[in-house]
């Protein structure tokens, strides 16, 4: 045993997998990747792949057990074959830097550009600000055992430095089990292949992306034909009035699911979500629980349009869904009080929606642009004034690969958000980036 663990710590000094670093969306495969592998077995059985590459199915098979936002890391660089290939452990991640400039208006986070939280007045004089990003880098573990049996189990972890003072933050935790995923990750209403890639760690404001825990199945009917649905542990943002209304504990979970179609071998693909929930408040002048149902309903995909262009795109309406769109996540805007009902809560329409592009020039350079809003629509009578009505994100990003595993970009962001009472304000923000994937 003291002897496995010693070889297996000299690995992970050691092995590296050089992976080919694609100039097209982080996610997308190629199906002329080539591989070559250089391996040695020692006493205990273990194979050791530590030169080039693994197996082409090793890398298909960390692929599919990947989460696929633009946002998370890709492939892993350090890789395990368990004896007679029935378990393969995949570790890898990156460090990502930059640096910005916020002019004509702020957006107070190195990492995010959110236009939700652009100020409406802020203070005389900070009408710019210099900031640094570190916090998005990331560390994997991939883990996939008995990969070509039925009984195929995967397991993995992923978390970056978001945490308060650079502490370890989880970004997902999920083991698949035959169609199964049970979990912390992105729910299953959140396409992830769909948004555009950008340096912003957050993307476009009206995309639907909510990270919690889930147990989800999916089911590869065909070449063509996916479905999922899932149960999902439901987060409730509301606005509440004291002594009148307040949000109990949940007792339903959201239930999201899709139908999807893909096309040109994986290379087309449109999906069809929808949500339902039941959120629960409590009516403190009648003093009980009330359910109030939410639902949505989205169309995204992505495809590719001749041999050097992406199209990415979603569109999504929903009534008491607006905490999954990730503008207003947290902002109180699933319900709000119902003047004219005390002690009743009605529920808040929103639509959200984004198109990108992406100009693969050559083998090294890439482009993204995109166009992102969301839009919440007035429920009842109530005191909206300073609350949230529209919010639009344009980015615009230029990336260069180095080398495998460097890769550098600057990116043009504009943001704009508009409350309830008209009132406005905008941002801009130029960055730059180096991300190094190890």
């Amino acid at each position: 045993m003291k002897k496995n663990i010693i070889l297996l710590v000299s690995f992970f000094l050691l092995g590296s997998i050089e992976l080919a670093f694609s100039e097209n969306h982080p996610k997308r495969q190629h199906k002329n990747d080539q591989a070559q592998t250089a391996e040695s077995e020692n006493e205990a059985g273990v194979r050791l792949s530590y030169h080039e590459y693994v197996t082409p199915e090793m890398i298909i098979i960390f692929k599919d057990n990947s989460p696929e936002a633009f946002n998370d890391p890709d492939l892993p660089r350090f890789a395990i074959m368990g004896k007679n290939k029935k378990a393969y452990l995949g570790i890898g991640g990156f460090v990502k830097g930059t640096a910005s400039f916020d002019f004509n208006g702020v957006v107070d986070n190195a990492t995010l550009f959110m236009p939700g939280v652009i100020p409406m007045h802020p203070e005389p004089g900070n009408g710019g600000q210099l900031q640094y990003g570190i916090s998005t880098s990331n560390l994997f573990f991939n883990f996939v055992a008995l990969p070509e049996s039925e009984n195929r189990f995967d397991a993995y972890i992923n978390a970056d430095f978001g945490g308060p003072g650079y502490a370890f933050r989880l970004r997902h935790a999920y083991i698949d089990y035959r169609g199964f995923r049970l979990g912390y990750t992105a729910s299953l209403f959140t396409d992830l292949a769909a948004a555009p890639t950008t340096i912003d760690n957050e993307g476009p404001n009206g995309w639907t992306f909510l990270r919690h825990m889930i147990l989800s199945y999916t089911n590869q009917l065909n070449a063509h034909w996916k479905v999922g649905i899932s149960a999902e542990v439901p987060m409730v943002s509301a606005t509440t009035t004291n002594n009148i209304n307040s949000i109990p504990y949940q007792r339903y979970p959201d239930i999201p699911a899709y139908i999807q179609y893909s096309w040109n071998e994986g290379k087309g693909r449109m999906r069809l979500s929808a949500l339902m929930r039941n959120m629960v408040y409590r009516n403190l002048i009648e003093n009980k629980n009330v359910d109030k149902v939410g639902w949505g309903v989205q169309l995204s995909g992505n495809s590719d349009i001749g041999s050097r262009i992406g199209a990415f795109y979603q569109l999504a309406y929903g009534t008491g869904i607006s905490n999954y769109f990730q503008d207003v996540t947290g902002f109180g805007v699933d319900m709000v009080p119902d003047p004219e009902n005390p002690g009743k809560m009605k529920a808040v329409s929103g639509l959200g929606g984004f198109a990108g592009l992406q100009f693969n020039f050559t083998k090294k350079w890439f482009m993204t642009c995109s166009y992102s809003q969301l839009r919440l629509y007035k429920a009842g009578d109530y005191n909206w004034g300073e609350q949230y009505k529209r919010g639009q994100y344009v980015s615009a990003s230029m990336f260069y690969n180095i080398m495998p595993n460097l890769q550098v970009g600057g990116e043009y962001l504009w943001g704009k958000r508009q409350n309830m009472d008209n009132e406005a304000n905008h941002a801009n923000r130029l960055q730059l980036m180096a991300k190094f994937n190890f």
